[in-house]
């Protein structure tokens, strides 16, 4: 299974737009918060792809919940924007949520900046912002055991 992931588009739902467009393989795109409006854009222009979001701390008008958790191919996937555990100054209180729901994947927004790595069995996966030069997107493939996560550039329009 092959999830993409994007967050803090603010405004620009051609980021989340190109990702879909480029991950033509994805089973599913996840929005890590601060786009809830860019991610319903996305959703009508895709209707046939799932998505899943959560708000972030600049969604003011949100029907989304502030954490979702779900599996994927056997794996406990945990998202979270961010603000509500204070990941601009560590991941100490998102390692103690991650603990309690059992993740094996944690996909969060927020700081900006990208950030992928394995720790303490749990893989934490930030694509950083969604917006402007060299805007990423997360990619997690989960096969069997298997979870390999990696950043990757979303291609700007010349």
């Amino acid at each position: 299974m092959k999830i993409i992931a994007v967050s803090d588009t603010h405004g620009r739902p051609d980021r989340l737009i190109e990702a879909v467009e480029k991950y033509t393989d994805a089973d599913l795109f996840v929005h890590c918060g601060d786009g809830a409006s860019d991610l319903e854009i996305a959703e009508n222009a895709y209707p046939h792809k799932k998505f899943y979001g959560v708000c972030g701390n600049c969604d003011f008008i949100c029907s989304l919940p502030p954490e979702i958790l779900f599996t994927a191919d056997g794996k406990r996937v945990y998202v979270t924007h961010g603000h509500l555990y204070d990941v601009k100054h560590g991941l100490y209180r998102l390692l103690d949520v991650a603990r309690k729901h059992r993740a094996d994947i944690v996909l969060f927004g927020h700081t900006h900046s990208t950030y992928c790595r394995y720790r303490d069995g749990i893989w934490f996966v930030n694509p950083g912002a969604g917006r402007g030069r060299g805007a990423k997107a997360a990619v997690v493939d989960i096969c069997g055991d298997s979870v390999t996560c990696r950043l990757e550039e979303i291609e700007d329009e010349v």
